[in-house]
C-alpha cells in the first residue's frame, strides 16, 4: 500500500524500482488486483500514462509483479536471486488478527515471518532500509505515556511492570508445537486458540495478535545487526481520510461491523463508557507517515532502529460516543438499503443494564 500511495502523492517517486508482493496462495498478487479496482484505475492512468491518456507498454511492464516462486520478467531468475544485491526498500507488513487465528499460525506469521525477512535482508548487499509494519498494541497492558522505544528480547508488558516472567520465544514455539500434537480437528484449533490467549495474558498482552507481533519486534531488534530499520506502530487502521478517495478501505474489519450494524438498525445498544477514546487512525495517514519515515531514514545509511507510533487518542481523540453519533448522523442522510429507520444508540458501562436488573430481581 505504501508503494502505491507514493506513486499517487509523490511525483518525484516516478515508479517503484521493483515490487515484491504475492498473496499466501501464490496466485494473483494483491498489487496487480488492486490497480484494477475502480477507485485506483484513474490514479494509475494519471501517474503512468504516456501522454495521451493511455497506459504505455513500458508502464505496464513496470507494473508487473513477480509472484513467489515464479520467474521474473521472463527470465529463469528466482525471486530471491533477483533481489539480492539490489538497492531496495523492504516492507514487512505480515500480521494475522489473533482472536481468529491459532497460536501456532500466529507464531509462524508474526514471529518467524520477520525472522525470515531479516535473514533475506542481510543477503541484499546494498539494502538501505527495512521497514516493518507492527502495531501500537504491542505495548500491551501498560498504561500512561508510552514512548517510542524498542521491545527488548524477553521483555513482558504486564501492567504491574514486573520484570518477570520473561518471554522466551523458543519456549513458546516449542510449546505450540507440542500442544499441536495432543488433539486433532476442531479440538486442536480450539485448544491452540485458547493457548495463545493464555500465553498472551500471562505476559501482559490482551490477545495472541498483540503478543506475537511484539515477539516479532523482539526478533527484529535482536537480529538486525547493522541494517537500518524503521518500525511503524499504527493504532487500529480505519478507512482513508482523503486518498485515494475518502472512506475507502479493503475488507470489513475493526469498527466496520459496528458501524454497519448501527446503520442497519441491528445495534440498539452497546456495552462501553461513552467517553472512552478509541484509538483509530485513517489508512492514508499511516501510509503517508510510512513514506515520510522512509524519506527521512532511507538516505542516512546509519545502522539504527527508529520507531514511529501512529495514533490519535492523545492529541485528537475519537470517543465511542463520537463514532456512534457521527454514524447516526451519516445514516440519517444516507440510509442503508437494508435499514428502515435509524435510532441513536444506548450505552451501558455495566454488564447488567438497569432494565435487565429489574427483570431478574437485582434491584
Amino acid at each position: 500500500m505504501s508503494v502505491w500511495n507514493s506513486l499517487f502523492v509523490c511525483p518525484a517517486i516516478r515508479k517503484p524500482k521493483n515490487l515484491l508482493c504475492s498473496d499466501h496462495h501464490g496466485k494473483k498478487s494483491k498489487v496487480s488486483s488492486l490497480v484494477t479496482e475502480k477507485h485506483f484505475s484513474k490514479f494509475t492512468r494519471a501517474s503512468l500514462n504516456n501522454g495521451n491518456g493511455n497506459v504505455s507498454a513500458k508502464a505496464n511492464d513496470d507494473l508487473k509483479v513477480p509472484l513467489e516462486g515464479e520467474s521474473s520478467w521472463g527470465k529463469g531468475v528466482g525471486i530471491v536471486n533477483f533481489f539480492q544485491g539490489k538497492n531496495i526498500f523492504i516492507t514487512g507488513g505480515t500480521g494475522l488478527l489473533g482472536k481468529g487465528t491459532t497460536y501456532d499460525v500466529s507464531l509462524q506469521t508474526n514471529v518467524n515471518g520477520p525472522k525470515r525477512i531479516m535473514s533475506f535482508a542481510k543477503k541484499c548487499k546494498s539494502l538501505e532500509l527495512l521497514v516493518h509494519i507492527s502495531t501500537a498494541y504491542v505495548n500491551g497492558e501498560r498504561e500512561g505515556i508510552i514512548l517510542e522505544n524498542p521491545i527488548t528480547m524477553g521483555e513482558n508488558r504486564r501492567k504491574d511492570r514486573s520484570p518477570f516472567p520473561r518471554v522466551n520465544i523458543s519456549d513458546e514455539v516449542n510449546l505450540a508445537l507440542k500442544s499441536g500434537t495432543k488433539s486433532t480437528g476442531y479440538d486442536a484449533t480450539k485448544d491452540m486458540k485458547r493457548l495463545g490467549m493464555e500465553r498472551a495474558h500471562l505476559y501482559g498482552w490482551h490477545n495472541t495478535y498483540q503478543f506475537t507481533k511484539a515477539m516479532g519486534e523482539m526478533v527484529i531488534q535482536e537480529t538486525r545487526g547493522d541494517i537500518p530499520v524503521v518500525i511503524i506502530r499504527p493504532a487500529a487502521i480505519e478507512s482513508c481520510y482523503k486518498e485515494p478517495v475518502p472512506g475507502w478501505i479493503q475488507g470489513y474489519r475493526v469498527f466496520d461491523p459496528l458501524i454497519c450494524s448501527l446503520g442497519k438498525g441491528q445495534l440498539p445498544a452497546f456495552l462501553c463508557k461513552p467517553d472512552t477514546p478509541i484509538d483509530i487512525i485513517p489508512l492514508d495517514m499511516v501510509v503517508n507517515a510510512t513514506i515520510a519515515a522512509i524519506a527521512k531514514h532511507g538516505s542516512k545509511h546509519m545502522p539504527e532502529l527508529n520507531i514511529y507510533q501512529i495514533a490519535s487518542s492523545v492529541l485528537n481523540p475519537v470517543r465511542f460516543s463520537d463514532m456512534f453519533n457521527y454514524s447516526y448522523e451519516y445514516f440519517r442522510s444516507q440510509p442503508l438499503i437494508e435499514s428502515k429507520s435509524s435510532t441513536r444508540i444506548s450505552y451501558y458501562d455495566n454488564l447488567v443494564p438497569g432494565f435487565l436488573k429489574q427483570g431478574i430481581g437485582m434491584n
